[in-house]
C-alpha cells in the first residue's frame, strides 16, 4: 500500500509503513517517530541520431566516455567493476548491464558526505526511427544537492549532443 509522504499506518505486527520517494521503509514502532528525509531525483529523455549500441558502448568505454563528455573517465563493461568520471569527481560501480538497453550504476561525487548513501543512475536506451531515445534517471541523491540536475545538462547531455550529432 502506498501512502502519502509523512503519513504512517500500523499493521497487525506493530510495524509502521512509511513511504519515501523510492522505496518503503518498514520500521518497528518503539514510541518515537523516525524522520524521513526526501532524497533528490532528476530525470531526462534525450534523442541521439545514433544506434543504442553506440551510446551503450561509449558510456562503458574509458575512451568513449571521455570523448563524449570532455572529462577523463576510467570505465568498464564488467558487472561489479568500479569506474570514475570527470577526473575522479564521480565514482561508482556497474550494478546491472543489459547489452545496448540498460546500464544501472551506483554513483557518488566528491561532494557526498562520507555517511551519504550512494546514489543510483539508470540509463536506458530505446531504438527509435533515426536513432536512440536515452532515458537517464539519477535518484537517491543526498537531500539538498540539487545542483546535479544542471550538472547533467552541462557536463553530459549537451556535450553528448555535440559529440553524437
Amino acid at each position: 500500500m502506498f501512502l502519502p509522504i509523512g503519513k504512517q499506518t500500523q499493521n497487525q505486527f506493530n510495524v509502521y509503513f512509511q513511504e519515501t520517494p523510492y522505496y518503503h521503509v518498514l520500521m518497528p514502532y518503539f514510541g518515537a517517530q523516525e524522520k524521513t528525509m526526501m532524497k533528490e531525483k532528476c530525470e531526462f529523455n534525450e534523442i541521439f541520431p545514433v544506434a543504442p549500441a553506440d551510446l551503450f558502448n561509449a558510456w562503458l568505454s574509458s575512451e568513449g566516455h571521455s570523448q563524449m563528455t570532455g572529462g577523463k573517465a576510467q570505465c568498464s563493461k564488467e558487472i561489479g567493476a568500479s569506474f570514475s568520471a570527470w577526473d575522479g569527481y564521480i565514482t561508482g560501480k556497474n550494478h546491472t548491464l543489459i547489452l545496448n538497453e540498460e546500464i544501472i550504476q551506483t554513483w557518488r561525487t566528491s561532494e557526498f558526505k562520507d555517511d551519504d548513501e550512494d546514489s543510483e543512475l539508470v540509463v536506458r536506451f530505446k531504438e527509435i526511427p533515426g536513432g536512440t531515445e536515452m532515458c537517464l534517471i539519477h535518484r537517491n541523491i543526498p537531500t539538498g544537492q540539487t545542483q546535479y540536475e544542471q550538472g547533467w545538462i552541462d557536463n553530459y547531455l549537451n556535450p553528448m549532443k555535440a559529440h553524437f550529432k
